[in-house]
C-alpha cells in the first residue's frame, strides 16, 4: 500500500482486480466468501479500468522528480507473472480516482524473477525486491540464495550514501517536509513524532510548522505540515475548525478526519459539518463527511446524513453512495421511521431500496408501508418496493406477516393503475403468502409474451418456496426454449415423482447445456439421484455426461452404493503424483505448439466456464483465472490435479441438507440471520435457515478432482494451451 501527495491510500492486490482507493470505513469487494456485516448489500469495487495477466506485488507512488515528469503520481507495482515492473496512472474522478494502465518501465526476461516489493529511494530511483525463485507463488523455496534488489533509475543518476537524518535538528527536519522527494519528508515526520513522544521536541517546532503551513504554495506541502502537527500532538481542535473553510478541498477533508480521530466531536464541529454537508461543492469533502459518519453516535449522524443524501450529483460517484450507506445502515434499525424520512429526502436512488430492505430485515414493516401510503412520487415508490421485495426474499416465505397498514398501502398503490407498481405488489404479495397474489404470478409465468426476466423472477420465487401449485406450470415451461434451463433448475426444488420421470423422458432431446442442468437437478435429492443412476446403468444417460463435480454430489446423496457403480471419487496422493508426471511429460513445448486453442476454449466453456471467469466471461464460483499464473505449466496442473492442496477458506465446500430432502453443495455467497445463500455451479441457491437440517464445511475445494481424466489427450493439450494464452482466441466453429 502507499499514499499519494494528499494522503489518499491506494493498495494493490494479487491477483485481480488489482487497484483500490481506500477510504476510512470503506468495505471492499471480496474475491470470495461473504462480508461480516450481512447488510452491506454492495461493496466498493476496484478503480482500475483494465485487467491483465498479472499478480501484483508492492506499491509505491512516485513522489520524486528524477524520472520524467509524466511518472510523478503514478503507482509502481511489480508484476510476478509477467516478470516486470508496471505502472498505473491515477486520474482524479469525482470523490476518487480511475486507474489507467501506464507502461512497463522494466522487463526482467527471466521466468524466475519474482518482484513483490517496491520502494522509492532517497536518490529518486525506484527499487524492486526480486525473490527470484522458480516457484513464484511461494509454495516451496527452490532457490534460497538468489534473492536480489534491482535499482530502476535514469541513466547517470547517482545514488545517495551516508544519509543520517537522525543527526539533524528538529528544525532541520521541519525544513525537509517540503523536499522534492517525499522519502525525506516521510522520514522527517517519523523522527519528529518519535522525539515528541519522548518529550524531546524543540519548543519552536509547532510555530515553524504553522509558519510552513501558511507560507507554502501547494496543498500537498500544507498537508505535510498539518500531519506533522497532528503526530506531534500540536494540533488542537480550535486550530482545526477554521480549516473547514480552507480553499483547498483536501485541507477541508483532512480537517474533518483529524477532528474525529478520537471519535469525539464538539458541537461546533458537528454544526459546521451539517452546513458543509449541504453546501460544500466538492465531492472530495463530501466523501470525508460520509466517512466521518461511522465515527459519530447515532444522534449526531442524522442531520449530516440528511444533507449528504440530497446531492443528486453524487448518485453515480464511485464511492459516495456506498460510503453513505455504510454510515446510514445501523441508523435504520435504530429508528426506522426517521430512516424512511431520510429515504424520501434522498436524491441518491440506490440508497432508497437499501433503507427499505434494511428496515424489513429489522422487522420494521409498518414505517415502510406508511411511507408508501403517504408519498405519491412514482420513482420513490418503485425504489421502496424494490427494497421491500428484496428484504422479504431474505426473510423467506411465512417468516414474517404483513403489517396492519399494508392493505391500505396496497390499495393506494393499486389505485394508480401503474403496471410497474402492480408488478411489484404482486411479487411482494406472493412473498407474504397471499394466495391471490400467487395466482396472479402464476398467470404471468404461464404467459409466453410476458417479459422473460419477470418470468424468471417468479419462477425463482416459486422454486425457493417449492410452491406445489406451481409445479404443473413449471413442467410446462420445459416446452419453451427461452426458459427451459431455468425451469430445469427450479424443478430440483420440488419433491415429486413427476420431476425425475419428466426430465429423464426428455433427456435425449435436450442440448448439452440443458443435459448438464438435468444431471445437476436430479443429483439434488435421493429419490431423483436414484432415478438418474438407474438411467446411467442402462446407458440411456451416458456416464460421460456426468462431470466430476456431479459424481461427487451423487456420492454425497447416495453414499457407498454410488461408488460401487461409479468407482473411486477421490484420488490417492500417489495417483495425483503419477498424473502430474504423466501430463508434464506429455505437455512439452513442442506438443503445446501444435494445440488448437480455439478447441481448447470450447472445452473450457464446456467444463470450466460455469465456475471460473477468464477474459471477462464466466462464473464466479471459483477465482477469476485471468490474472493467475497461467503461463506456468506446473501451476496449472497442480491447481487442476490437486485443487484442495492450497485453498482459501472462502472456496471450501459447504454441504447443506434441507428438511425437504435436498443436498446442496457450494460456497457461501452471503449469509444473515435469516438465510444462507449458497453459490452453486450455474446459480445461487437461497435457503431459509429454518429449513436447514444440517450444515457442514468440508476441508476440500469446491473444485473436484479428476477433471482431466474425463478428457482425451488431445483435449487436455488444447485446454492447457488455451489456459496459457495471453488474450482471447476465437471459439472453434462446430
Amino acid at each position: 500500500l502507499d499514499f499519494d501527495d494528499h494522503g489518499q491510500m491506494f493498495i494493490t492486490a494479487c491477483v485481480i482486480p488489482h487497484l483500490w482507493h481506500v477510504i476510512p470505513g470503506g468495505i471492499y469487494h471480496r474475491q470470495g466468501g461473504s462480508h461480516i456485516n450481512p447488510y452491506v448489500f454492495d461493496d466498493i469495487k476496484t478503480i482500475a479500468n483494465h485487467s491483465h495477466r498479472s499478480a501484483h506485488g508492492g506499491a509505491r507512488i512516485y513522489l520524486a522528480d528524477e524520472f520524467p515528469r509524466e511518472y510523478r503520481n503514478r503507482i509502481f507495482m511489480a508484476n510476478l507473472h509477467e516478470h516486470d515492473v508496471i505502472t498505473d496512472i491515477l486520474e482524479p474522478s469525482g470523490s476518487g480516482f480511475i486507474g489507467h494502465h501506464g507502461d512497463e518501465p522494466l522487463s526482467a526476461h527471466d521466468n524466475a524473477w519474482v518482484g513483490f516489493s517496491m520502494e522509492i529511494g532517497p536518490d529518486g530511483a525506484a527499487y524492486v525486491l526480486d525473490w527470484h525463485d522458480r516457484d513464484i507463488c511461494g509454495d516451496a523455496i527452490h532457490d534460497k540464495d538468489t534473492g536480489r534488489i534491482y535499482r530502476l533509475a535514469p541513466k547517470g543518476l547517482q545514488g545517495k550514501q551516508g544519509i543520517n537524518l537522525a543527526a539533524q535538528t528538529d528544525l532541520e527536519l521541519v525544513g525537509l517536509l517540503t523536499h522534492r522527494n517525499d522519502w525525506y519528508s516521510r522520514r522527517a515526520r517519523v523522527l519528529l513524532q518519535h522525539r515528541a513522544a519522548a518529550g524531546q521536541l524543540d519548543a519552536a517546532v509547532p510555530e515553524k510548522l504553522w509558519e510552513l503551513f501558511a507560507q507554502t504554495k501547494t496543498s500537498a506541502h500544507q498537508l505535510r505540515a498539518l500531519w506533522a502537527l497532528h503526530i506531534t500532538q500540536n494540533l488542537p481542535a480550535d486550530r482545526l475548525l477554521p480549516l473547514l473553510d480552507h480553499a483547498e478541498p483536501y485541507i477541508r477533508g483532512w480537517a474533518i478526519q483529524l477532528l474525529g480521530e478520537d471519535h469525539a466531536y464538539s458541537p461546533a464541529a458537528l454544526a459546521k459539518f451539517t452546513a458543509m454537508a449541504e453546501k460544500d461543492s466538492s465531492p472530495i469533502v463530501r466523501l470525508y463527511l460520509a466517512a466521518a459518519l461511522q465515527r459519530m453516535n447515532m444522534a449526531e449522524r442524522w442531520p449530516i446524513a440528511q444533507n449528504l443524501v440530497a446531492h443528486a450529483e453524487d448518485a453515480a460517484d464511485h464511492n459516495l453512495p456506498k460510503m453513505l450507506w455504510f454510515g446510514i445502515e445501523p441508523m435504520v434499525e435504530a429508528d426506522a421511521s426517521r430512516a424512511m424520512a431520510l429515504a424520501t429526502h434522498s436524491r441518491i436512488p440506490r440508497l432508497v431500496p437499501y433503507i427499505a430492505r434494511r428496515a424489513i430485515a429489522a422487522r420494521q414493516l409498518e414505517p415502510v408501508a406508511a411511507t408508501l401510503l403517504s408519498n405519491t412520487d412514482l420513482a420513490l415508490r418503485l425504489q421502496l418496493l424494490e427494497g421491500v421485495r428484496d428484504g422479504l426474499k431474505s426473510l423467506g416465505r411465512n417468516v414474517i406477516t404483513k403489517p396492519k397498514n399494508w392493505d391500505d398501502a396496497l390499495a393506494a398503490l393499486d389505485a394508480t393503475k401503474d403496471a410497474k407498481l402492480s408488478d411489484f405488489t404482486a411479487q411482494i404479495g406472493q412473498l407474504f403468502g397471499d394466495t391471490r397474489a400467487a395466482a396472479a404470478q402464476l398467470a404471468v409465468l404461464k404467459e409466453p409474451a410476458a417479459p422473460i426476466e419477470r418470468r424468471r423472477q417468479i419462477l425463482t420465487a416459486f422454486a425457493r418456496d417449492a410452491y406445489a401449485a406451481a409445479l404443473p406450470v413449471v413442467l410446462s415451461l420445459l416446452d419453451e426454449p427461452a426458459v427451459r434451463r431455468d425451469a430445469i433448475r427450479a424443478l430440483a426444488s420440488f419433491d415429486d415423482p413427476q420431476v425425475a420421470a419428466t426430465l429423464i423422458n426428455r433427456y435425449a432431446r435436450l442440448s448439452a447445456a440443458e443435459k448438464s442442468e438435468v444431471v445437476s437437478a436430479l443429483s439434488a435429492r435421493r429419490s431423483t439421484a436414484s432415478a438418474l443412476v438407474a438411467e446411467l446403468k442402462k446407458n440411456t444417460i451416458p456416464k460421460t455426461d456426468v462431470t466430476a463435480f456431479d459424481a461427487r454430489q451423487l456420492y454425497r446423496v447416495l453414499g457407498p452404493s454410488f461408488v460401487e457403480f461409479w468407482g473411486p471419487i477421490t484420488q490417492l496422493a500417489s495417483d495425483k503424483q503419477a498424473d502430474m508426471a504423466k501430463y508434464k511429460a506429455m505437455l512439452t513445448d513442442a506438443v503445446l505448439a501444435k494445440a488448437n486453442t480455439g478447441h481448447g476454449r470450447a472445452i473450457f466453456e464446456r467444463t470450466c466456464v460455469a465456475c471460473h471467469m477468464l477474459y471477462g466471461a464466466g462464473g464466479i464460483v471459483g477465482p477469476d483465472l485471468t490474472g493467475s499464473n497461467r503461463a506456468n505449466l506446473d501451476y496449472i496442473l497442480s491447481q487442476i490435479l490437486n485443487p484442495s492442496e492450497v485453498m482459501q477458506e472462502c472456496y471450501q465446500l459447504v454441504i447443506v441438507t434441507t428438511r425437504d430432502g435436498r443436498t446442496l453443495s457450494g460456497t457461501v455467497a452471503a449469509e444473515d440471520n435469516q438465510q444462507l445463500t449458497l453459490r452453486l455451479v450455474g446459480q445461487d441457491s437461497i435457503v431459509t435457515k429454518s429449513e436447514i437440517l444440517s450444515r457442514e464445511k468440508s476441508p476440500i475445494s469446491m473444485m473436484p478432482e479428476g477433471l482431466l481424466n474425463t478428457l482425451k489427450d488431445d483435449e487436455v493439450r488444447d485446454l492447457i494451451a488455451y489456459l496459457r494464452t495471453t488474450q482471447q482466441v476465437p471459439l472453434e466453429k462446430q
